[in-house]
């Protein structure tokens, strides 16, 4: 952590081309082999807001913010980007749930 300073920035792009479609940008956690184990897990949080100030204005939680690609070519077949949850499959039991919850406050 930083000490009376600002945290740093990870900023992961894939540059411009002008052939073809553009690149992408992959996450991936880990595999296992190991009898009754599961793969890595990969978390996307925002940063906690931890200034306290009793009833005033305090440390804001930050965003986690999912957008699809812009559409820019201009014809009206050209559709923005989906955004797509899903869980994992399974080869025999069920496939893994989808859950969205609200966040809580007091």
């Amino acid at each position: 952590p930083a000490e009376y300073g600002r945290g740093g920035a990870i900023r992961v792009a894939v540059g411009s081309g002008d052939s073809g479609d553009g690149g992408e940008v992959r996450v991936t956690a880990g595999e296992t082999t190991y009898k009754a184990s599961k793969g890595g897990s990969v978390t996307v949080a925002g940063g906690r807001g931890s200034f306290v100030l009793g009833e005033m204005n305090g440390g804001d939680g930050g965003d986690v913010i999912l957008v699809g690609g812009e559409a820019a070519g201009g014809g009206p077949r050209d559709a923005g980007g989906m955004i797509d949850i899903r869980g994992g499959p399974a080869v025999l039991s069920s496939g893994g749930a989808v859950q969205l919850t609200s966040g809580y406050g007091k």
